[in-house]
């Protein structure tokens, strides 16, 4: 399946994190995933917009997969909402793709909302190249890096007024954090408007 999901998205490749050949896929991880990482140990495509995240730790390369998914790391945040999803990429914005009883899900971090994008990750990679500037958001990072520069490994843009609240999916309303404060900052969103009826006056910013 590796094979062709990496053939597939080979010439969207903006740098493919090192591996040592010698390592084999963690046998803990999903089944789909052992066959994603087999000789790969993820990525950035579309420039920096879709991370595939590594397997391994590599210098320059953000938090290895296995990490990422720690609960005590942003996961319990949102309760017992995506305990049970196991992420292994993510788009310009944070927003998840994770694997929920083998299909690929997307959490959107604003709102905790799960959704079904495809029921394999074959499927996924088809949707990914259907209609990449929804799915990665690279027009709005190239749109931020031409201003600012690139991001570094490790951050992702997140809103400065939250998607869920009006704000535009636009390079002036974006901020550049750490992907781990990312998650948290919007964890703090949703806590704050989970139980608040339709209607409500909401203030929050994000500072840059």
């Amino acid at each position: 399946m590796m094979q062709t999901i990496e053939r597939r998205l080979k010439r969207f490749l903006s740098h493919r994190f090192d591996i040592a050949s010698a390592v084999a896929p963690d046998p803990s991880l999903p089944a789909p995933l052992q066959t994603l990482y087999d000789g790969f140990n993820g990525g950035f495509y579309w420039q920096r917009a879709l991370l595939i995240r590594p397997l391994h730790k590599t210098e320059g390369a953000p938090l290895p997969v296995t990490e990422w998914n720690d609960t005590a790391l942003w996961k319990r945040e949102y309760g017992d909402i995506c305990e049970d999803v196991f992420f292994f990429a993510d788009d310009v914005f944070g927003g998840q793709f994770g694997l929920q009883d083998n299909r690929v899900v997307q959490f959107d971090p604003e709102t905790a909302g799960l959704e079904e994008v495809a029921k394999t990750l074959d499927g996924w990679c088809k949707e990914i190249l259907r209609d990449p500037e929804f799915y990665t958001g690279f027009p709005v990072l190239h749109a931020w890096e031409q201003e600012k520069g690139q991001i570094p490994a490790g951050f992702r843009l997140i809103p400065k007024q939250p998607f869920m609240l009006g704000g535009d999916f636009d390079a002036s309303n974006m901020v550049s954090k750490p992907d781990v404060e990312g998650m948290k900052i919007r964890a703090q969103l949703w806590t704050l408007t989970k139980d608040l009826p339709d209607g409500q006056t909401i203030v929050f910013r994000v500072e840059e």
